[in-house]
């Protein structure tokens, strides 16, 4: 049989290879390890080496199969890689679950060459290209007429002919391409090459494969921009009378219920619905996605369907392929903009699926897309689950020639395994396989190695496989980092049981390699570094304490029992978390500890911050530098320092009764869905005064009110989020002053509960603003003051439109609420008595605040808790400046102390704040004055604290990977801002390398 050559332009994101090449002639064997899967026609590559083969193309290919001997030739088909000048040898095969099959290669001579007529072909029909197999075709534009061709001009699959594509984009065309890159006998494929006047580009294949029903698209691109959200649809309803719509996913809601909880359902059930628009949706309902999450509105298929229940559909696949573009937002309000997914108008007979062009230039490579174009009843039928699984997450050349299955004297000729479904709910990270590497960490530490065979390496092979859960591949994380640790461990633990075993793996070193990437991958994407060399490093906010703990027991045993080579316990970023945990130990918490707490000179009477999902009572102090190298410096030695992607904290007479600590909550670093942007957290003097409330996971709070900060709405009954990824801009550290200075920003308003908890994946009501709503808050610790330390504070807001602008303060309150408002009624400068601190909060042009409220608040989740807020407001905000001042007044240590006589003077350019002491001292705080945003005045000696000079839009918030949430937590779009500085993903090996 002939081959034909063929030339394909090398894929950027490729998966680069693998096992050994063999040279001429040589025999190669192909296993089916799959019990699960008998392949039909399926195409695998043989790995040979045809450097010593002047005719490559017309390469004979042999198989014999094990019980008889008669030999025959097979269709084979080579694919040159013009960028790495390597050949790759496909051929089909049909093997059953333990069979194995040898074939025999060998350089053919010239005369030999036989022409197939069988198999899939490309036919040039007028302006057009046709690829087909005898039972299915797609046509595709050839050449270029009038206006920019559309992609896919039809699809014939089976019974159902239709479909096709149209332009969403005005880019003006450079340039049109059409190249036949395969034309049989083992596959036939067309690449379509669009370059755009804008320098950007489309660059799409279509492949057929064998007598497969259905095609395989493969996208690269990188055109136009986020603001004219360039893209084109793919059309899966024309000439079909289509009038629903059909999807799977991992989990379901209800699509007209947008606070609709996720129930997770079998793998082949479908969701019908009619091309209409929806409660939870409007006109795109929800979005491709190429890995498990617990949402409702990911799809991994989607496809219209007529009144005879035909359609056209496409299915996900070979999710590790795919590259999003970074930063890509997982919110509601990028449906239909940056994300790729269902599309549906106001006709009731229109399915699309829109595919976006733009990707942020802050990505190294273009986006990239890999799915099916089949019948819909490829996604309806029982085949669905087999059709994923065989042709996306385990085809036969993956097993082949990408997973470690073959163990000489170990693994039996015919043995097999079976492997899991990808999209199965088993993936949660946090459920079954959390339980598995417990079980088997406790085995591991008790020095008893389970037996190694077939199913560890099929558990290590598929589990690194970034087709399964992604892996920080393609520039997407999963829901929370977390999950990652969860889904790793087992693997890496795997791999421990492998390298320690009785008998070496020929692969040995490569494991141990791979366990220290996974290990690497994990600390990069949840521990934050500065950008200079030094310990301090923060915890991404949402990630357990008690994540920590596991993992730092588990990566120990690599070095003490098995001799992997590294002793995690060391690792930079494992220390940062930890000394994380020591800097953000604040004092005097009496509320869970008692008495003990009265000593603050000890870490085991100190109580980590409540932000995000901390889980206050899960951190040991005592035990935490035990399970690491960590060695935790002295209480009364902490200083005020900037926390990379967190924010600052600020410090004054640590360790003593009257400590003075401070968080501002001023970087990048988020999770779950905690409004803590800009949010501070406070206490001083025996006791919290301003605090993060202590809600950990549950109930979690997502209401930017519900936190020490400035919130904004349309109007003063209904409070909104902002949301928005919040920065640090400018910091200054000294004697009498620690500042800092935070931004964020953000588009829209969203319309949460009003109390917690949030509700997850709600899809809450939206008002968009017409512009950019920018919220800066400076903090001010002063300090060596007359009398006590206390905290200076500046809020600026710019609105596109009035808003209202509600400062939200939260405070410890054993017994019965006592916040009440002691300024008079026409005084400029509101002030609340809050039991044990004193509020004064003003508006620096002078306008009042009003609208004051208190709200009580009581929870269980992470020790009692009892707790009030207060509220107060501007009105009719577009621009505005306000300042506070928060005063210690009293305290669990001494129960009540002077307070300051506190003077405003409004003015939009040179307020200030009076504070005369009872010793008739005075600090003069000044605001806004010529280049100077805070001041300090103390006995004629100015101090300032932050200068408009200092402000840096573009601060380093940290060397981390980027971490985009993939279900839950819509914060809003990434900003270019953040990805440009978190592009970076480190992540394992894959395939594991073959050795030599």
């Amino acid at each position: 049989m002939g081959t034909q050559s063929i030339d394909i332009v090398l894929l950027l994101l490729c998966l680069c290879f693998m096992k050994n090449t063999t040279a001429l002639p040589s025999t190669v064997s192909v296993t089916n390890r799959n019990k699960d899967i008998t392949y039909v026609k399926h195409p695998v590559r043989l790995q040979v080496d045809f450097n010593g083969c002047k005719v490559p193309s017309v390469t004979n290919v042999s198989e014999s199969s094990n019980n008889v001997a008669d030999s025959h030739e097979v269709p084979s088909q080579v694919e040159k890689d013009t960028v790495t000048k390597k050949s790759h040898l496909w051929i089909l095969v049909t093997i059953s679950p333990g069979a194995t099959q040898n074939y025999t290669v060998s350089c053919a001579k010239t005369q030999d060459h036989v022409d197939v007529t069988e198999g899939p072909k490309v036919t040039k029909q007028g302006s057009s290209y046709v690829i087909e197999n005898g039972k299915t075709s797609l046509t595709v534009p050839a050449e270029q007429q009038n206006g920019v061709p559309p992609p896919v001009t039809s699809v014939t699959l089976g019974s159902v002919n239709g479909g096709g594509s149209k332009w969403k984009t005005n880019l003006t065309l450079s340039s049109f391409t059409a190249t036949i890159e395969g034309n049989g006998p083992v596959f036939a494929s067309v690449r379509l090459f669009y370059t755009f006047q804008s320098g950007g580009f489309l660059n799409i294949s279509f492949r057929l494969t064998g007598e497969d029903t259905f095609f395989k698209i493969d996208e690269l691109y990188r055109a136009g921009s986020s603001s004219t959200n360039d893209a084109w649809e793919l059309d899966l309803s024309n000439g079909l009378n289509a009038k629903q719509i059909g999807w799977t996913g991992t989990n379901v809601c209800d699509p007209e219920d947008p606070f609709s909880q996720p129930i997770p359902v079998a793998l082949n059930n479908v969701t019908v619905w009619p091309l209409k628009s929806s409660g939870r949706y409007g006109l795109y309902p929800g979005y491709l996605f190429t890995h498990w999450n617990q949402g409702c509105d990911e799809r991994s298929a989607v496809g219209s369907i007529n009144k005879n229940g035909a359609g056209i559909g496409v299915i996900v696949i070979s999710g590790g392929k795919w590259n999003w573009p970074s930063g890509t937002g997982f919110s509601w309000s990028q449906l239909g903009k940056a994300l790729p997914g269902p599309v549906v108008d106001d006709s009731g007979s229109y399915l699309g699926v829109h595919l976006p062009l733009y990707i942020p230039t802050s990505s190294l490579l273009p986006g990239r897309r890999v799915y099916l174009l089949t019948a819909y009843e490829s996604i309806q039928n029982t085949d669905f689950n087999q059709l994923m699984v065989t042709y996306g997450q385990v085809p036969l050349d993956k097993l082949v020639n990408e997973y470690v299955l073959e163990w000489p004297g170990v693994i039996m000729q015919n043995e097999t395994v079976s492997f899991t479904n990808f999209m199965d709910d088993f993936t949660n990270p946090t459920h079954t396989l959390r339980q598995i590497a417990r079980v088997l960490q406790k085995q591991l530490l008790a020095g008893n190695f389970p037996k190694a065979g077939l199913n560890e390496l099929a558990t290590i092979s598929s589990m690194f496989d970034p087709d399964w859960y992604g892996l920080y591949y393609g520039q997407v994380s999963p829901e929370n980092n977390n999950f990652y640790t969860d889904f790793v461990r087992v693997p890496m633990l795997t791999c421990v049981a492998v390298v320690g075993g009785n008998v070496t793996h020929p692969l040995n070193e490569q494991f141990k390699t791979v366990t220290q990437q996974a290990l690497a991958a994990d600390t990069f994407h949840s521990v934050t570094l500065p950008k200079h060399n030094s310990l301090l490093g923060s915890r991404l906010s949402w990630t357990c304490n008690v994540v920590l703990a596991w993992r730092c027991t588990t990566l120990r045993l690599y070095d003490i029992n098995i001799r992997v080579g590294f002793d995690p316990s060391k690792d930079p970023r494992i220390l940062a978390a930890v000394d994380f945990q020591f800097q953000l130990s604040h004092p005097f918490n009496y509320h869970a500890l008692g008495s003990a707490a009265a000593d603050p000179s000890k870490y085991e009477n100190r109580y980590i911050t409540p932000i995000g999902d901390t889980h206050p009572n899960s951190v040991n102090y005592t035990n935490l530098p035990l399970i690491t190298a960590y060695k935790p410096k002295a209480v009364s030695s902490l200083k005020s320092l900037e926390i990379p992607g967190f924010g600052v904290v600020l410090h004054s007479q640590p360790g003593t009764l009257s400590e003075t600590f401070l968080s501002f909550k001023a970087g990048p670093n988020r999770g779950h869905n905690h409004g803590d942007q800009l949010s501070i957290h406070w206490c001083a003097y025996g006791t919290r005064h301003a605090i993060d409330l202590l809600f950990g996971y549950n109930p979690r709070p997502l209401e930017e009110f519900w936190h020490n900060r400035y919130s904004f709405s349309m109007n003063s009954t209904t409070l909104q989020n902002m949301d928005g990824f919040e920065r640090l801009i400018q910091t200054n550290f000294g004697f009498t002053v620690d500042a800092a200075m935070g931004t964020v920003s953000s588009s829209r308003l969203r319309t949460p509960p009003q109390t917690p908890p949030g509700i997850y994946a709600a899809h809450y009501p939206e008002d968009e603003l017409g512009g950019e709503l920018n919220y800066t808050r400076a903090v001010v610790l002063v300090k060596q003051s007359p009398q006590r330390d206390y905290i200076v504070m500046k809020d600026d807001v710019a609105a596109p439109l009035p808003l209202v602008a509600s400062f939200n303060q939260w405070y410890m309150q054993d017994g019965p609420p006592v916040a009440k408002v002691v300024s008079s009624s026409d005084s400029l400068l509101f002030t609340v008595d809050l039991g044990n601190s004193t509020l004064f909060v003003a508006s620096m042009d002078g306008t009042k605040m009003t609208g004051f409220t208190t709200t009580r608040w009581t929870n269980t989740s992470e020790g009692n808790e009892f707790a009030t807020g207060i509220r107060v407001q501007r009105p009719n905000v577009t621009t505005a400046s306000f300042v506070a001042l928060l005063y210690p007044s009293g305290s669990l240590t001494a129960k009540t102390a002077m307070i300051p006589t506190v003077a405003f003077t409004p003015g939009e350019n040179n307020a200030s704040f009076c504070v005369k002491f009872d010793d008739n001292n005075v600090d003069i705080i000044k605001f806004a004055q010529n280049n100077n945003l805070i001041v300090l005045t103390r006995k004629g000696k100015d101090t300032v604290a932050l200068t408009e000079k200092g402000i840096n839009m573009n601060h380093n918030q940290g060397i981390v990977g980027l971490t985009t949430l993939d279900t839950g937590y819509d914060f809003g779009p990434v900003p270019d801002w953040l990805t440009s500085q978190r592009v970076n993903n480190p992540v394992v090996d894959y395939p594991i390398k073959q050795q030599n």
